[in-house]
């Protein structure tokens, strides 16, 4: 489903409902009047490392169709991918197996968004690592990224990298350096 065409929509985060079976809060988000929700891939919600993902995604995409709701599929889910380290891993990590990590997140994040019809994929840079200096952290973050760019064109899903304080991509500036090195 696309979001409306009048001039402004609102959504609302999943990730702000965690305490809510995902079904309940879409139909309270859809009796609120919300136009859509920011989906996070979360143990919680709908979780992209449990069995039968694909089955999962094809109901939901049902349930909100039904319900009139948009999507977005968010992918800052706190530990989803590591439980002792909060967004972790990420893409400018010095270990290759877990920048790996964090870039299939995102492939799945991107099948998932093609499967609901979602408007866009969201994700971020990350911080720094400790010991990793600011070259290095630009080099690792298009070279990670091109993959996810070239499943995100390839699914005709907008992959949208927000500028987040403290993390390596943190202004608009640093989103264009992102978009002319890739």
């Amino acid at each position: 489903m696309s979001l409306r065409t009048t001039p402004l929509a609102f959504g609302y985060g999943t990730n702000g409902l965690a305490d809510l079976r995902l079904d309940d809060a879409l139909a309270l988000l859809a009796d609120l009047g919300y136009d859509g929700v920011g989906l996070t891939l979360d143990h919680m919600h709908l979780d992209p490392l449990a069995p039968g993902l694909a089955g999962r995604t094809g109901r939901l995409a049902r349930r909100l169709d039904a319900l009139g709701l948009a999507v977005t599929v968010e992918t800052g889910a706190r530990y989803v991918l590591d439980a002792r380290r909060k967004h972790g891993p990420t893409l400018l990590e010095a270990d290759p197996d877990d920048r790996d990590r964090r870039v299939g997140l995102l492939l799945t994040a991107v099948r998932v968004a093609a499967d609901l019809g979602a408007h866009a994929v969201h994700c971020f840079s990350g911080v720094t690592p400790p010991g990793t200096d600011e070259d290095t952290a630009w080099k690792r973050l298009p070279d990670a990224l091109t993959p996810v760019v070239d499943a995100a064109t390839a699914a005709g899903v907008p992959l949208a990298v927000e500028p987040e304080p403290g993390h390596l991509l943190a202004t608009l500036a640093d989103f264009h350096r992102l978009r002319e090195a890739l």
